[in-house]
């Protein structure tokens, strides 16, 4: 296992989770 590829897809998954978040609060304030 490389550890540049595992930092990597952690950076990945905090960014989508972090894009996810804002979208979800967006779609709650429009509720």
């Amino acid at each position: 296992m490389r550890k540049r590829s595992l930092e990597r897809t952690a950076e990945h998954t905090a960014v989508h989770a972090l894009m996810a978040g804002v979208v979800w609060q967006d779609a709650r304030k429009k509720v």
